[in-house]
């Protein structure tokens, strides 16, 4: 809550969706996005808090000192539910968590930590990109492909976990002590909204630098190639045409300039000036009109994005290892393989056995 009235009896309640850990604020702008309370980006609201704006949202956040809690580091898991006493980070390696599909583990907390993940390898692109003329594609950061990687292997434990309630008949309480994480899916998809909302900073710190030098460039190329004579020669031309009573003597150039704030809409400006009449005109000429200046062309920086379910097996192209985290692979074939060579036996001594 929040009141603008200094010793008001009364306060009014943050909008839907937001809220602080403050005592007494004077106005509205104390109050901060529940999902980015317990972050870096939020002073005033150092508690976790889920969609709800409830403290300390179960299975996504781990114990400090003090009646309070804390987010573990992107990518890293508490270790107990709701609250964990310590983080859990995946071991780097091939996804082992399904070794056999027809004899699964139902894997729990605090058991995440036995379970490897493997590093995209393409740099967070699911498919090769080609740069441009125009165009460049950038990896993710060792740190952003490493916390996107293990919110990937997130999706892939809540779905062994649903094949394992499955096959074991866990709809009808034989699933034994297997349950399905809904904190661990909601702490990666609250992970992955925060590792992509740094990655678009990223790039847009980027752009904007290269907005920067191709501005720069166009603007230097914008001043070469203006001739601010020419157009102050135009303007004497368009004044005699207009004037009959005198002659009109020649606008001659006092000042050249370039402005403009985007690079794409540069103007160079002449500042034309003549005694007879005694007049001061101002030309402008567009420099985009002019190739030599849209012809100059920067590479704008894009960044993939974390695109993780967090609640489904990892296609094989994010990884080879993710195979037999929702399909048999090639156990299926072994087994029809079997049993061909089963049936084939029977048959053969069944036709043996024929008079």
């Amino acid at each position: 809550t929040f009141s603008t009235a200094w010793g008001s009896s009364s306060c009014q309640r943050c909008p839907g969706g937001t809220a602080h850990d403050s005592y007494a604020v004077p106005d509205s702008l104390a109050c901060t996005e529940c999902k980015r309370c317990g972050t870096v980006m939020a002073d005033l609201c150092p508690v976790p808090k889920d969609g709800q704006c409830q403290d300390c949202p179960a299975g996504m956040v781990k114990s400090k000192e003090g009646p309070s809690c804390e987010y573990c580091p992107l990518g890293e898991i508490p270790n107990g539910i709701p609250q964990g006493g310590t983080c859990l980070a995946f071991p780097r390696g091939n996804f082992n968590a399904v070794i056999d599909p027809n004899n699964r583990i139902c894997w729990q907390r605090p058991s995440y930590d036995q379970i490897q993940c493997p590093l995209h390898p393409n740099g967070g692109w699911l498919t090769t990109q080609t740069d441009t003329t125009n165009q460049k594609f950038l990896s993710l950061s060792d740190t952003e492909n490493a916390i996107c990687s293990n919110l990937y292997c997130m999706g892939a434990i809540i779905e062994t976990q649903e094949i394992y309630l499955r096959m074991k008949g866990g709809d009808g309480g034989n699933g034994g002590d297997c349950e399905v994480d809904s904190g661990l899916e909601a702490l990666c998809l609250w992970s992955k909204d925060a590792i992509n909302a740094e990655i678009a900073a990223r790039e847009a710190a980027l752009r904007q630098a290269e907005e920067a030098s191709l501005l720069a460039m166009r603007k230097a190329k914008c001043e070469e190639v203006c001739d601010c004579a020419d157009l102050c020669a135009k303007v004497t031309l368009e004044e005699d045409a207009k004037e009959d009573a005198f002659d009109v003597l020649p606008f001659t150039a006092v000042s050249c300039e370039v402005h403009g704030s985007s690079s794409n809409a540069l103007t160079c400006h002449a500042t034309c000036k003549s005694t007879q009449p005694a007049k001061t005109v101002n030309k402008p000429w567009q420099c985009m009109a002019n190739s030599q200046v849209t012809d100059i062309q920067v590479q704008v920086s894009t960044l993939p994005r974390c695109l993780a379910s967090c609640n489904t097996c990892p296609e094989e192209h994010v990884h080879g290892s993710f195979t037999l985290c929702d399909s048999l692979g090639g156990a299926q074939g072994t087994l029809w393989s079997v049993a061909a060579l089963t049936m084939a036996t029977w048959l053969l001594i069944l036709v043996q056995g024929l008079p």
